[in-house]
């Protein structure tokens, strides 16, 4: 008489080489912020203190009065701007508050020295410095007039549909 085993059944690996169900655990990062949705206001309030917060609060309300149809929404853990596309975002940090920009190399600015790449820029406004709200509101309405003539700077091109 011969033995006979029985197999054991076990999943297939998927192409990646996990079993299907398989979970990262608790380790892996979230693919989306936690602040993402966050209300703005609220965001003020938990992210910037003292000084970083009055500049970030007049940021907020100097972009708003330059581009009063855009939305600002917290992504990527930031206040960002939209109208078109995103256009602006601010980021606070130890020693300054960051005002940047998607299209920031091809605005025009020869009252302010915007640092960053070849597309990007950004404004550091640190706690020596004022804040000038007119050089921020040119900025954001040539950011605003940028997303209007040439589209979405995120959006990919030639992208088929």
């Amino acid at each position: 008489m011969a033995s006979t085993k029985t197999a054991t059944s076990r999943p297939s690996k998927t192409a990646k080489g996990k079993r299907p169900g398989a979970s990262r655990g608790s380790s892996a990062t979230p693919s989306v912020s936690p602040l993402r949705g966050m209300p703005v206001d609220e965001w003020v309030r938990q992210k910037a203190t003292g000084w970083q917060a009055g500049v970030v609060e007049r940021l907020l309300v100097t972009a708003r009065k330059a581009a009063p149809r855009a939305t600002v929404s917290i992504k990527w853990g930031q206040p960002v701007f939209e109208l078109n596309g995103r256009f602006a975002f601010v980021k606070v940090a130890k020693a300054h508050v960051t005002l940047g920009f998607w299209r920031g190399a091809e605005l025009t600015f020869p009252e302010a020295t915007l640092e960053g790449g070849e597309v990007m820029k950004h404004l550091k406004i640190p706690l020596s410095e004022s804040l000038d709200e007119k050089l921020v509101a040119n900025l954001v309405r040539q950011a605003v007039a940028l997303n209007e003539t040439k589209g979405d700077p995120t959006a990919r091109r030639g992208a088929k549909g």
